[in-house]
């Protein structure tokens, strides 16, 4: 997983014929009295997000 501001995503390669579910997590904790820690989980969907390689960067090099 990588993580981009508050959420945790989990990038794919533009190579692989695998998809992975697209979902995204954002995690709080908090104390509430002396002794409870409580958490809350916010899980999005949003677009396949991708890892860049240096194959990906020589290929915008070369189109531009």
């Amino acid at each position: 997983f990588a993580r981009l501001n508050k959420w945790f995503v989990l990038p794919i390669n533009d190579h692989s014929d695998v998809k992975v579910p697209n979902f995204s997590f954002n995690f709080n904790f908090f104390l509430h009295g002396d002794n409870k820690v409580c958490a809350s989980v916010d899980v999005q969907r949003h677009r396949y997000i991708y890892n860049l390689t240096n194959k990906d960067l020589e290929r915008t090099r070369s189109n531009s």
